[in-house]
């Protein structure tokens, strides 16, 4: 039988339903037979419908018009056809008309093809083609047949047994004609391309994600207590899980604070990305008066050792412990490097700050407090605000945050669409639950461990299905324990991905897909996230590990794991 397309369609009437059931019979599934394909040239200067396209890998394509009761042509040189019983006027020759048809849309079909990259041996007539009229009810009279009607092209119902041997023999008479082959690829290409290429009048994924990003709340009442509560109290800490807009609210408070002393304010975090990107922000929306400088506490050591002129020391000693292997350069920066701060401070080489803002605190050494609470200008005077959430606590330490700071608790979560901060909750031993007027949102998407061809091959696929769906790459990230450089991961050696060159650079464009370390891209975030080479075994995927990585995706998430995501929970 016959290929149908569609394939539970039925004809227009009872003629074109007689010649529908009868190809459908005689054909073989080498044959495939579209029903009632209408087509608008892309010059728009010619639209129409043919009842049915034939197509077949060898013999090309026949389009065949359809006519009930048959059709008359009068001695004024008119065209009519019966309805009812009645004679109804037709614009034009149905033979003439068929033929126009099947050479307009053999046309569109070439240049489509070729707009898609198709090799084609003709443009206008990609395959061979030839037409077919075909009355089921009715038989020709004796007599000539009109000047625009090939010989054998029109079929009656003497024929309807052999309707499928004469479409065969039709086809392959024209080929012999035309003295011309079928490429088989060119008939696959028609079928996927054009006659049955995907259509989706829907939103695009980029533009849903817009629409929940719209959906989403910024800063709810209780957060607003929080920039509220400068006014009255400007020392505390603020605590609170993943997406609760922490950051948020540590930029527009160290805005206020500049604002409200006209002096200079520190904004400090651990993270270096983290940092840039505050510094971007201050850049493009500084406070009306005042300044605000955003460091990374490596920075802050090294502009002490600069100021002091100890900077030849401090690289001295950042070198030794950096030849001496990663745990000595580790232990520099945690107890070493605070010294060349506190040698800066006490030999006044570096001017306090009005006011001091920490963010992500967690990441602090708990030795680090007294030497950074001593850049105040103003001593325990100085404003102090500290955020931080200790389940993003991943360095091997615990937060450990001033004592006589009295402590605001932040309980939902902001950035996420519901489906996706039940998984950051799910993550958390923090008090945290999803905002209950964020949008609904996708549930993120769990990829179990193959091998690399596969996890390669999912990951390309499902990038190359966001960029279709108008996401730009510079809303997704690819997250991972390992670096580039690290054999361990996946996209080791490996340059690019569904065609997108990877960067380290999160401020990279150009079309490029960056690619970060989930303890390098701490408080930052990417609408799409894809967390790769996830392993609960690893101490770089633990529970917080896998917390820190989830949290940071605001729209989407795509985690490739090699055992469970979620921890299990238990009931006390």
């Amino acid at each position: 039988m016959a290929q149908i397309f569609p394939a539970d369609a039925v004809g227009q009437n009872e003629s074109e339903q007689e010649a529908l059931d009868d190809l459908r019979q005689q054909l073989d599934d080498t044959f495939r037979v579209y029903v009632n394909t209408a087509f608008l040239t892309s010059a728009g200067d010619h639209e129409g419908e043919i009842d049915f396209l034939v197509l077949h890998p060898e013999l090309g394509m026949l389009a065949i018009e359809v006519k009930g009761h048959g059709v008359e042509r009068g001695a004024d040189g008119h065209w009519t056809r019966l309805e009812g019983g009645k004679p109804r006027r037709l614009k034009k020759d149905p033979f003439k008309q068929v033929f126009e048809h099947t050479r307009a849309i053999s046309a569109e079909m070439g240049s489509r093809l070729s707009r898609a990259g198709v090799p084609v041996a003709s443009r206008k007539n990609p395959v061979p083609w030839d037409t077919l009229v075909y009355c089921p009810f009715t038989e020709r009279p004796e007599g000539p047949r009109p000047l625009s009607l090939a010989e054998g092209h029109l079929l009656d119902r003497r024929h309807r047994a052999e309707l499928g041997e004469r479409v065969r023999a039709i086809m392959a008479a024209n080929l012999e004609r035309l003295g011309r082959t079928v490429a088989p690829t060119v008939v696959e290409q028609l079928h996927d391309r054009v006659l049955m290429a995907r259509f989706r009048l829907a939103p695009s994924l980029a533009a849903v994600m817009d629409r929940e990003a719209g959906q989403t709340v910024r800063l709810d009442e209780r957060q607003g207590m929080v920039l509220d509560s400068l006014a009255e109290n400007d020392r505390f800490a603020v605590v609170g899980g993943a997406g609760t807009g922490k950051t948020i609210l540590a930029l527009e408070a160290a805005r206020r604070l500049a604002a409200r002393t006209g002096g200079r304010v520190l904004y400090a975090c651990f993270n270096k990305m983290l940092a840039r990107h505050a510094a971007r922000s201050f850049e493009d929306a500084p406070p009306p008066t005042g300044e605000v400088r955003a460091r990374h506490f490596h920075a802050l050591c090294q502009d002490a050792a600069s100021r002091s002129g100890r900077t030849a020391a401090f690289q001295c000693a950042l070198e030794r412990a950096a030849a001496a292997g990663p745990e000595h350069e580790r232990d520099f920066w945690d107890n070493r490097a605070i010294e060349f701060l506190f040698e800066a401070i006490a030999g006044g080489h570096v001017a306090g700050f009005d006011a001091l803002v920490f963010d992500e605190a967690q990441d602090m050494r708990p030795h680090w407090w007294t030497e950074l609470e001593a850049l105040g200008a103003h001593g325990a005077d100085t404003p102090l605000l500290v955020f931080f959430d200790p389940d993003q606590a991943i360095f091997g330490h615990e937060a450990a945050i001033p004592p006589d700071l009295f402590r605001f608790r932040l309980l939902e979560n902001h950035r996420n669409p519901r489906a996706l901060a039940r998984w950051v909750c799910a993550l958390t031993e923090q008090p945290l639950q999803p905002h209950p007027g964020a949008p609904a949102g996708d549930e993120p998407q769990l990829h179990p461990w193959v091998d690399r061809p596969t996890t390669l091959r999912i990951l390309s696929e499902t990038v190359a299905e966001m960029r279709a769906e108008g996401v730009d790459p510079t809303r997704m990230a690819i997250l991972a324990p390992h670096t580039l450089r690290n054999p361990a991961s996946t996209l080791h050696g490996i340059p690019e991905v569904a065609g997108l060159p990877l960067t380290t650079d999160p401020a990279a464009g150009d079309g490029k897909l960056l690619y970060a370390t989930i303890t390098r891209f701490k408080g930052l975030e990417r609408d799409v996230v894809f967390l790769l080479d996830i392993d609960p075994e690893d101490p770089l995927c633990a529970r917080r590990h896998r917390y820190v990585g989830a949290s940071r995706a605001r729209r989407r998430l795509h985690a490739f794991c090699r055992g469970p995501f979620l921890p299990e929970r238990t009931d006390d």
